[in-house]
Order: structure tokens, then C-alpha cells, then sequence
């Protein structure tokens, strides 16, 4: 089998892959939080202001769930589907780009494996692309093209483009995720502007004006803003959220501890293709990555810019991911060369037989009960599977047959442990609150309790700048009012008085003696019922 037909058998894969299990497993991390205030903004046509329960919602601008309300409303669905489908399509554009612009500097086949590399990395294709209704996996497609094309427009000398574009970007990154996208832009810049010699671009007009257009596009969103809610309220909590993640939030013995973890625990995340990270510890690296403009300015931004999260004292994989195209530029170049020995095949040939053993074993065990679609589907995969195991021990195209094995270990994983852990856990609540809604005939139910009130600061170490108040709606599962919201069409309002005729949901410590449940349900999150 030739180069060209093992590629489109891989992508194929990875489509069923990736695509085909969005509606296995219930929405769970931080994906029905997305998805509530998405549905809020949809319903209520308010665009502006992020809610949930009908409340304001402060720690996150709305750009994603712009993209999500979208999404909900050319499908005409709030299902599990339309709340991952932007994630999942963003990785599949992050995966193109990552190809098309390492194309012309790594050549075409190191440019395939870096996208291969990047969407076939253990967490992506195990977590990040399962759980992609979270924001990171589209925050990292536009941090990407954001960084990417102040490499693209200065190799070129065009300015003008360079600034307005990454700057209106980052802007918009601003909008999507808070202050990072400041950092990624002014740290790259200052560093690759510095290492080329070209530090007075940095006090030209077009950067001038690049600046301008960034203010202009986020100060004009926080204007209207401010016509509906507290601006700058909303600002004090996007600096607490980007602090959060720092070393002035965390005590000395967690800041030692991922001083020490962080190189090892990336590592993880890119298996097993972060195995080619080895062949660059040999002597006379340095000049190969001088010599290759592409690898220089991955290098720059990566050693520049993860400084932030290394000293962070918190290790969470998802903030990492406008990461892994850059890294995976270094992993696809070195591969090239290890290839070249027997060691490193055999390695990868082993590599790939253990996939193809966790792919089928992941339906073998995961499975309670079989019926003739579930047969077929096993002896597909199984047929499937030996052919691709057959490859990398017989085919030159090792990596594009690890890549297939890899696929078909996902659609094992979404067949068999995905299903499994669905039909098996205790802290699910798309069933549960089905048979609420029965109870309910399909009407809005709101929420009762004690409004949640906090207070964020905007301060960097002992400096303390501001701080503002803040009161929510109570603390829940957003499951709950996700799956409630979804069953109703309507939105799942918090209520701090009752009105007769409605249905409630209230915490049971609010439960008063005269007042009759109809239904009981678990909070898992908060631990209450």
C-alpha cells in the first residue's frame, strides 16, 4: 500500500475517530458551564453580557459562546454534538494550518507528521478531543494563527499586515480567554523583534497603530459593555483569572514541585510522539534549529512564553495546547533522522502493537452485553487493526501507520470505555434529569437558594490594585441547569423568592416542612442534595 492511500485511510479513521461518539458520553469538566451560558445568550438574545441561571457571569468574555450560540442556531439543537462540534472542528483547522505553514520550511512530509503529531498526541486525542466543548481547543487554533502570522508577515518585511492582523487577533483572544492573549503577543514580539535585530519596528506606526486597533476593538466591546453592567468590575476579574494561574497564587512547595514535574508531565501529554524530543540532546543541535527560521522562532516563542505556566504551581493540560504545534514542528524534524535507525523503528512497531492490543481490549472489556451491530463493529476494528499492525512491521510509512493505529485505539475508546463509563458511573445526570423533566411535562424549572457572592482583586504579588464584589447565582452542577435548560428551551432562572405556579429546584437544606418534592437530585460538584 502506497503513501497516498495510508494517509487518506489515516484521516478517514481519524474522522470516525473524532466525529463519531459526540453524543456517548454527557457533557462533564468545564463543557456544560460553556454550554449553559451559550444557550442563555441564544435564548435571551442578549449577546453581550454573559449569563448563567439569568445571572451575570464574570469570568469569561464571550467570544467562545458567540461561536457556540452560532453553532445552536444553524443546527437548530442544544445537543451534546453542536456544544463540541466548534471545539473539534477548531483542531481539525489547527491541524491544516499547522501543515500549511510548515510546509515551505520542513518540507511536505515533516509538515503532514507535525499535524499528525499534534492531533494524535495522548491528551488531544483522548481528552482535549473528547471534551472539546471546553474553550481551549478553539483558543489554541487562534492563539496559533495569532503567533504563527507574526512569524509569516515578518519573514516577508509586511509590516502593516503583521501588526493590524496578530494585534486585531489578539484582541479577540483577549475576548475569548482574558489577558494571555496580551502576554503571547507582547513577550513574542519583544523576543523575536530582539533576536532579529529589528527591536525600532517596535516603535513604528504599524505597530503603533496594531496597538490602537486592539484597544480600539476591546475598548469598543467593554463600552457597550458598561451600558448594561459593570465594566470594569468585569476587568478586575479577568486579571484575578489570568493571576490565578501564576506563581503569586501559589504556595513555594507547589511552584518547587512543577519547577521539577513540568518538562516530564509535557512530555506525557505528546506521547508517544514526544519520543523524538530525545535525538535533540545530541551535540550540534543549535545549528540546525539557527538554521531553519521556522524552528527558531518555535523555539523562541515556546522558551519565552511557558516560563508563565512552568513557574505556575499548577499543572493543568488544556492551558498548554497553543503549545503543541510549535513543539510538534521540533518532534516532526527529529523524527526524520530517527527513522533512520532500527532502534527507533522497532520502538514504534512495538509502540503500535500495544495500541492495537489497548484498542481492542478497550471494547473486549468494556462491554457488558453484545448483540450482531456491536459483533461487526468488533470484527471491523479487529480486521482493521491487524491490517494497520501488519503495516508498521512490513511499511516504510511507520509514522502514518502508528498515526491509523492511533485512530482506531480512539474508536475503540469511544466503543467501548466512553459507553462503559456512561452506562456505569454514579455522577451522571442526563437520565436523572430526563425523568425530572417527565415530572415537570417538559416545562421551565428555576433555581431557589442563596445568591453566591465573592470578591476578586486585581493584584500582582503584595501589589494590590483593585478589587470589586460580585454575587451570582448559587454554585451547581452545570449539568443540571444545562440538561434542564436543554429539555425546556427555556432558560433555568435563579429565584430569591418563590412564586406560586413555578417548579424549583431548592438546595434541601432550604427545604421547608410543608413544602412537598416531587423529585430528588444529587449534586455531585457541590456534595448536596
Amino acid at each position: 500500500m502506497d503513501q497516498r492511500k495510508i494517509l487518506i485511510l489515516t484521516i478517514v479513521l481519524g474522522l470516525i475517530g473524532l466525529f463519531g461518539a459526540l453524543q456517548v458520553i454527557e457533557l462533564r469538566a468545564e463543557e456544560p458551564r460553556r454550554a449553559v451560558v451559550s444557550m442563555e445568550m441564544e435564548m435571551s438574545g442578549n449577546y453581550l453580557v454573559p449569563h448563567i441561571n439569568g445571572v451575570e457571569y464574570y469570568n469569561k468574555p464571550p467570544v467562545y459562546n458567540w461561536i457556540m450560540a452560532a453553532v445552536f442556531k444553524i443546527t437548530n439543537s442544544y445537543e451534546e454534538w453542536a456544544v463540541r462540534l466548534p471545539g473539534l472542528l477548531s483542531i481539525v483547522v489547527l491541524s491544516l494550518l499547522s501543515f500549511l505553514f510548515a510546509k515551505p520550511q520542513l518540507g511536505r512530509q515533516k509538515a503532514i507528521w507535525a499535524s499528525i503529531f499534534l492531533i494524535t498526541g495522548a491528551d488531544i486525542l483522548f481528552y482535549g478531543s473528547v471534551n472539546s466543548g471546553e474553550i481551549d481547543l478553539f483558543y489554541a487554533l487562534l492563539t496559533f494563527l495569532q503567533l504563527i502570522l507574526i512569524y509569516h508577515y515578518y519573514e516577508r518585511a509586511q509590516w502593516w499586515p503583521l501588526f493590524l492582523i496578530t494585534y486585531a487577533l489578539a484582541a479577540i483572544g483577549f475576548l475569548t480567554k482574558g489577558m494571555p492573549s496580551l502576554a503571547f503577543q507582547g513577550i513574542t514580539l519583544l523576543a523575536w523583534f530582539s533576536y532579529k535585530g529589528s527591536f525600532r519596528k517596535l516603535l513604528s506606526i504599524q505597530h503603533l497603530t496594531g496597538i490602537l486597533l486592539m484597544t480600539l476593538i476591546i475598548g469598543g466591546y467593554f463600552l457597550l459593555y458598561n451600558q448594561h453592567s459593570d465594566a470594569w468590575s468585569f476587568l478586575i476579574r479577568q486579571f484575578k483569572e489570568a493571576s490565578q494561574r501564576t506563581a503569586s497564587e501559589a504556595s513555594l512547595m507547589q511552584v518547587i514541585r512543577q519547577i521539577f514535574s513540568f518538562p516530564f508531565q509535557f512530555m506525557v501529554l505528546l506521547l508517544p510522539w514526544s519520543l523524538f524530543l530525545i535525538p535533540w540532546f545530541k551535540k550540534g543541535r543549535r545549528k540546525e534549529i539557527v538554521g531553519n527560521s521556522l524552528l527558531s522562532f518555535s523555539l523562541l516563542f515556546i522558551m519565552t512564553n511557558v516560563l508563565i505556566y512552568w513557574f505556575a504551581g499548577e499543572f493543568k493540560a488544556r492551558y498548554y495546547y497553543m503549545f503543541f504545534p510549535f513543539v510538534c514542528y521540533f518532534l516532526a524534524y527529529s523524527a526524520e533522522e530517527a527513522l533512520q535507525s532500527k532502534g527507533w523503528r522497532t520502538v514504534l512497531q512495538i509502540l503500535g502493537s500495544l495500541v492495537a492490543l489497548f484498542a481492542v481490549s478497550s471494547v473486549l472489556l468494556y462491554t457488558d452485553s453484545w448483540h450482531l451491530t456491536r459483533l461487526l463493529t468488533l470484527v471491523a476494528l479487529i480486521v482493521t487493526l491487524a491490517l494497520f499492525t501488519a503495516l508498521i512491521w512490513k511499511s516504510p510509512y511507520i509514522v502514518l501507520s502508528l498515526a491509523a493505529l492511533l485512530f482506531l485505539a480512539r474508536i475503540g475508546f469511544n466503543y467501548g470505555i466512553l459507553s462503559a463509563t456512561q452506562r456505569k458511573a454514579d455522577k451522571f445526570y442526563r437520565e436523572e434529569v430526563a425523568q425530572l423533566m417527565q415530572i415537570c411535562n417538559g416545562k421551565q424549572v428555576h433555581l431557589y437558594g442563596t445568591a453566591y457572592e465573592f470578591t476578586s482583586d486585581a493584584s500582582i504579588g503584595p501589589l494590590r490594585l483593585d478589587s470589586a464584589s460580585f454575587r451570582t447565582a448559587p454554585l451547581i452542577a452545570y449539568q443540571i441547569p444545562y440538561y434542564i435548560s436543554k429539555a425546556s428551551e427555556e432558560i433555568m432562572l435563579f429565584d430569591e423568592e418563590l412564586i406560586s405556579g413555578r417548579y424549583y429546584l431548592v438546595p434541601a437544606e432550604l427545604m421547608q416542612q410543608e413544602w412537598e418534592p416531587l423529585f430528588s437530585l444529587r449534586d455531585h460538584w457541590q456534595q448536596r442534595d
